[in-house]
């Protein structure tokens, strides 16, 4: 049996404490180390605002999207399955102790981080599905059986089957685990850290750089050891920013560092925040970052999210669940959808003209529109009835002649 690890889904290896690979060390080491010097863990690159802002974005548009289990009609188009149970279990609430927007949050928030979302498979005693709970992804342990090629899980240590685990996975190379975020681009987020923890180490000392004291003497070790320390007990720190420092016996105080402005340092930390929306797909003004948003174009960017990035998502939440929960047999009707007419429509203006040409042409009826915005349906059947225009006919049929008779 070889594991197929979370850290380096490019190859199936063993590895062992005495010729470790490195995502062993850096499993032991409790993280990644990096160009930058600081090591990622995936609660580090939550600390980065921007990383923050990318997962929980995407969790949250996940988790608001209605989910909806369909049943195909004979004569084409579908229908909401309301009666059969997994309806409910995905619209509503997957466990005793979560709404459907909860458990949906909860993996997403995974899939987007690390690449990989999972989820516990319960069934009664009928080989039905009663229950879904998220997995923490640091819990699973992926490997494939030698012999029979079969997936195995291990959670928390325990081997649980297959059948039994809903794995979404985003970008991946063998189809089997994706590429962890984290860790592929972890150069990017450290660098990232790198600047955080200089701005809060530039700022705790009082926004001022390190200097040098200069003697015109020569001190001994003891001597320089006494007025370092004594000059950073006066004048280190927020709390004696500004306090007028006394310098005798010919001593200087000459800065050492560059400060943030000379560094470019709001320069180098807006460019990380873009190189990160660029590592997790999503635009930068989905994270506050507007400096190419306008008001005419910030809806076609906000249409670009859902088309670029969301229906990836949904798409991977839509195929497991059709593929995991369901039986081969239901599979032939019924499937799952999310609906994201709402977020794709545009300003109400464009809405209503998009409505009107709709319904002179006859594929929308009154009700249909209705119902794309939330409203009830006619009473009486009296939005059911479709429109078409007088002066169409069906190609190669003879126009009927005119008619000229008086009124009567």
């Amino acid at each position: 049996m070889k594991w197929l690890t979370r850290f380096n889904p490019f190859r199936a290896g063993v590895s062992t404490l005495s010729n470790p690979d490195q995502w062993l060390v850096d499993a032991i080491l409790g993280g990644m180390s990096t160009a930058a010097g600081v090591t990622v863990t995936p609660l580090k690159a939550l600390g980065v605002s921007t990383v923050f802002a990318c997962v929980n974005r995407v969790s949250q548009s996940v988790a608001t999207i209605p989910l909806k289990l369909y049943r195909s009609l004979p004569g084409g188009g579908r229908v909401e399955a309301t009666e059969h149970p997994l309806y409910s279990l995905l619209h509503d609430s997957p466990n005793p102790e979560m709404t459907s927007g909860d458990f949906r949050r909860a993996v997403q928030s995974h899939l987007t981080l690390r690449n990989n979302g999972y989820a516990l498979i319960v069934r009664n005693g009928l080989g039905q599905v009663a229950e879904l709970w998220p997995i923490d992804y640091a819990d699973v342990l992926l490997s494939r059986d030698e012999r029979t090629r079969e997936l195995l899980y291990r959670v928390q240590g325990k081997p649980v089957p297959a059948s039994q685990i809903l794995h979404l996975r985003s970008m991946t190379v063998n189809g089997v685990l994706g590429l962890d975020t984290v860790s592929t681009g972890r150069d990017t987020i450290a660098l990232a850290i790198a600047l955080q923890d200089n701005a809060s180490k530039f700022f705790a000392n009082g926004s001022r750089p390190g200097s040098i004291l200069e003697h015109p003497g020569v001190l001994g070790e003891d001597a320089a050891k006494r007025l370092r320390e004594s000059f950073e007990r006066l004048y280190k720190g927020s709390e004696n920013a500004y306090k007028v420092a006394v310098l005798e016996e010919g001593l200087k105080f000459v800065s050492n560092r560059t400060d943030n402005k000379d560094s470019q340092f709001l320069e180098s930390k807006k460019e990380q925040a873009l190189a990160i929306c660029q590592l997790f797909g999503i635009p930068p003004h989905k994270v506050g970052i507007l400096d190419h948003a306008t008001f005419s174009n910030i809806e076609h960017q906000n249409i670009e999210y859902v088309q670029d990035t969301l229906l990836s998502a949904c798409s991977a939440w839509e195929q497991t669940l059709n593929m995991k929960l369901l039986t081969e047999v239901e599979r032939r009707t019924y499937s799952f959808g999310f609906v994201l007419d709402g977020l794709l429509r545009g300003d109400i203006k464009t809405r209503y003209e998009a409505y009107a040409i709709a319904r002179n042409w006859g594929w929308l009826n009154a009700d249909d529109i209705r119902g794309l915005e939330n409203m009830n349906p006619l009473p009486d059947g009296k939005g059911r009835v479709y429109l078409q225009p007088l002066n169409m006919v069906e190609a190669g049929t003879k126009p009927a002649a005119p008619n000229f008779a008086p009124p009567p």
